[in-house]
């Protein structure tokens, strides 16, 4: 890898009308996956973009030319455990992408990559490089989304606009992200600035009764997200253990991640079942209408007892935690999580796998609000 050069500014006076407003579409259509049911201001969007250009420049003047030197740079200055689940996610999104899978990249990739040729490499970079870099700062976004969502939720009623402030304030809370986006604010806090009232800003606000379609799209979306952590988890996580029989025999293996697979499959699944189920409300006759019924897809997994699964891993869990703790006494064990790829994987199984393994159990109390919500607003009894 070449040496650092000064980093480009995309969103200079010269540069400005090239590149201002070429991630925003895509911001917003990942802001609606994390948080569908809110919005997000056109300021707090061009702030976003603002950010993620920052942490494009960075990676662009580290002279990356292949996947394996973008590796090297995240692993280098992405702080923890940033760094490691934005490569792994990446991954996935390129493993989606060799597979034909339409719609992986939210970014739009080609036309980035055309541009950074013109504008910013001085050098030949595959496409593939740029892919790569566009999937790791789609996960950035999406971290970044999530905890603004989440701030606005737990602080202010009504629960509707995502404003600067709140990324500010939100990124400034979690010592991750602050450490990252830090140096490249000229080292001020990111919580700098960020007084606006925000009685002023929720006066534009309008709350909406949600609707069925709407509790579905959460349903729908949500269910994405979840599959999407699972598979992290999954390949982050269980699969150097399978890699090291000797040292994790497969009755480990079982004991800490229980029947996770399953509950993947299982969610899959459900995800599938739900389309099926609004395409073919679609395709109904207009005369009838028929809005989809997703009351026909939880009774055919309940009757089928497919939700039991959760029952046998939630009762899993409390054993995982005592075999990983379990795990850590052994010097051997500990020798090989260190020199395992991300640095700092031995932290991660000790410190976030544990949280990490709870989301499938807050997830199975996730859907009996969502029944809840779908109940009191359907127009069919018969759902």
């Amino acid at each position: 890898m070449s040496t650092i050069r000064a980093p480009y500014e995309f969103l200079s006076e010269e540069n400005r009308s090239r590149w201002e407003g070429v991630l925003q579409p895509a911001l917003m259509k990942i802001q609606k996956q994390v948080h569908p049911r809110q919005e997000i201001e056109e300021k707090a969007v061009a702030f976003l973009e603002e950010l993620i250009f920052q942490l494009l420049a960075q990676i662009c003047a580290a002279q990356v030319h292949t996947i394996a030197d973008v590796e090297a740079h995240v692993q280098k200055n992405f702080t923890a455990p940033i760094d490691t689940w934005a490569l792994t996610d990446a991954q996935l999104t390129m493993d989606k992408h060799k597979d034909k899978k339409k719609g992986v990249f939210m970014f739009p990739v080609e036309k980035i990559y055309q541009q950074l040729q013109k504008d910013v490499f001085e050098y030949k970079v595959e496409l593939n490089v740029v892919q790569f870099i566009m999937a790791i700062l789609d996960y950035i976004s999406a971290d970044i989304l999530k905890l603004a969502g989440n701030f606005v939720k737990n602080t202010r009623k009504p629960a509707v606009y995502i404003n600067i402030t709140d990324i500010r304030v939100s990124m400034a809370a979690d010592p991750a992200l602050q450490a990252l986006f830090q140096p490249l604010q000229g080292g001020h806090s990111l919580i700098k600035d960020a007084v606006v009232p925000y009685s002023q800003e929720e006066t534009t606000a309008v709350v909406k009764d949600s609707s069925y379609t709407d509790y579905l799209r959460d349903l729908l979306e949500g269910e994405a997200q979840y599959i999407r952590f699972m598979s992290l988890i999954l390949k982050l996580f269980k699969e150097p253990f399978q890699q090291k029989p000797a040292l994790f025999p497969q009755t480990t293996i079982d004991t800490i991640f229980g029947n996770l697979t399953e509950l993947h499959e299982l969610a899959v699944q459900f995800q599938c079942s739900l389309e099926e189920c609004i395409e073919m409300s679609a395709e109904a006759d207009k005369d009838e209408e028929r809005h989809p019924q997703a009351g026909f897809v939880f009774e055919d997994l309940a009757e089928q007892e497919e939700f039991s699964a959760y029952c046998t891993y939630a009762s899993n869990y409390m054993l995982a935690v005592v075999k990983l703790e379990e795990m850590f006494e052994d010097q051997e064990v500990v020798e090989y999580l260190k020199a395992q790829q991300p640095p700092l994987f031995k932290e991660a199984v000790q410190y976030i796998l544990p949280k990490s393994l709870l989301e499938p159990i807050y997830h199975c109390f996730h859907y009996f609000e969502v029944m809840t919500g779908l109940q009191r607003s359907t127009k069919s009894e018969d759902d």
